[in-house]
């Protein structure tokens, strides 16, 4: 009990309050936070491009990694964070994608020796020394994971959605078919797995392992 208190006291007198903001659609793209990356696929009657897996295939690694950079470039920047910083911020919360670290499927395909994907972990790694300078705390969230955990465009992949046309215009029904198959095969009926994805969780292991080596050492980490 002694201890409880102990902790409860430490907590409440020496703990710095967060105070933190996410950098949402800066490595896991989200149309809705940053549609301009998006308003070239308008008027595509074909197929649904929403989302980081769709970029990379739809405009293929070369193109697609030519915008990434831009947008890596600009989208987040030391000046950016310092006015956070100014106002109160003190933790930066960044989402990341895994295959940024263990390219797979779509982002391990090359053309001209270029992945979709290439260079995000030196932005990573900039962002990282942003922080540190300006005295930042951040958070590193796998918030994208290999077949999708929650089968949504903020997983990196959205999964098992219906698309139909109506008068030649290209409609999609998300929210009741999506699919995340991350950690396997979910069966409805049963409420149980009929098959565990062992891979995905192994290769998401590797991921965090990549992860806490190489930043452990970041004071801001």
């Amino acid at each position: 009990m002694l201890i409880f208190f102990l902790f409860i006291f430490i907590s409440l007198t020496c703990s710095e309050k967060i105070k933190g903001v996410n950098l949402g659609s800066y490595f896991v793209l989200e149309p809705y936070i940053n549609p301009s990356l998006f308003y070239q696929f308008i008027g595509v009657n074909t197929e649904v491009v929403g989302y980081s897996f769709t970029f990379c295939e739809y405009l293929g690694p070369k193109e697609a990694n030519r915008q990434l950079l831009q947008h890596w470039k600009t989208w987040v920047t030391f000046d950016k964070l310092a006015q956070l910083k100014n106002v109160g911020i003190n933790t930066i919360r960044i989402p990341v994608g895994d295959w940024m670290f263990i390219p797979y499927q779509v982002y391990d395909k090359q053309e001209d020796n270029i992945r979709c994907f290439d260079q995000s972990i030196n932005y990573l790694d900039k962002l990282m020394k942003y922080c540190h300078s300006l005295s930042l705390k951040v958070i590193i969230d796998v918030h994208g994971v290999k077949d999708s955990q929650n089968g949504y465009d903020n997983s990196g992949h959205a999964m098992d959605f219906q698309v139909f046309k109506k008068k030649n215009i290209l409609h999609f029904n998300h929210w009741s078919f999506r699919k995340a198959d991350w950690v396997g095969d979910f069966n409805l009926t049963s409420k149980k797995y009929n098959h565990i994805h062992y891979g995905n969780i192994d290769h998401l292991i590797n991921v965090n392992q990549f992860i806490l080596q190489k930043y452990m050492k970041n004071p801001s980490f």
